[in-house]
């Protein structure tokens, strides 16, 4: 860390080093380290190359949503592929993942990232695994927060761009999202559908519910005909069936 009174150095060689206008990207000048600048801090920038296309991180999400009971039609409705900065802080042998970026994806900063996956970080370095167009998200999470949110004092720090494929899809008419990692498949969601099972159990207890009143309804208004109110009964007993074979094959479907 730097003070006022102590210049920004090279978090890899040592020497002094400079700010160049208002960019917070440069190279060391003397070991031509790459260097993100936050503040009064000079860290090494690293970025992971992605390995999922958008068709890859589409099956990722499917299995995702069928491991969670989640069955029927799954419309995509938009896909873009970021990287997304965020915070790699090491402090005794611990080391604490943070975004630096605001993010609504549920469990990023459980996010793994491989040492061996993190390359110096290049704009030409932005980009997807067949060569698509990508977003690079800056980071606006000061160094100081993260460092505040992990405690300790003075931990290794470094920046990180990861690649995730932003996807929003509808089920059943309700748009859901979600962050897929374009190396893990590992989905981190915005929001997500109940499980079908939920659905399915709600659908039989109505249809329980709905079959009850009726045979009460039923033995009370043709007490005086009970070969009709057996027959009404039985009717009432084929429809409730009916309607739970189709919802059986919907769930295997």
């Amino acid at each position: 860390m730097a003070t006022a009174s102590q210049p920004l150095k090279c978090p890899q060689c040592g020497a002094p080093i400079a700010p160049a206008d208002d960019n917070p990207l440069l190279d060391c000048p003397f070991c031509g380290t790459r260097i993100y600048l936050d503040a009064s801090h000079a860290v090494l920038h690293f970025i992971v190359e992605p390995r999922l296309d958008a068709a890859r991180a589409g099956e990722a999400l499917g299995r995702w949503l069928r491991s969670r009971e989640v069955v029927g039609p799954l419309v995509p409705s938009s896909s873009e592929l970021v990287f997304f900065p965020i915070w790699h802080l090491t402090a005794r042998g611990t080391i604490s993942v943070i975004p630096a970026a605001g993010a609504l994806f549920a469990g990023l900063d459980k996010i793994e990232i491989p040492a061996g996956d993190q390359k110096i970080f290049s704009h030409e370095k932005v980009r997807g695994a067949r060569g698509e167009a990508a977003r690079l998200v800056e980071a606006t999470v000061p160094l100081e927060a993260a460092i505040s949110r992990v405690g300790g004092s003075d931990p290794s720090a470094r920046l990180v761009h990861v690649p995730l494929h932003l996807v929003a899809y509808s089920f059943y008419g309700a748009v859901y999202r979600a962050a897929i990692d374009a190396c893990s498949g590992q989905i981190y969601p915005v929001t997500a559908p109940r499980s079908s099972e939920s659905v399915i159990d709600r659908k039989f207890a109505a249809l329980l519910a709905a079959g009850l009143v009726l045979n009460l309804i039923a033995l009370a208004l043709f007490r005086g005909a009970p070969l009709f109110s057996l027959a009404l009964l039985g009717g009432i007993s084929a429809g409730l069936y009916a309607v739970g074979m189709n919802l059986a094959r919907w769930m295997e479907s």
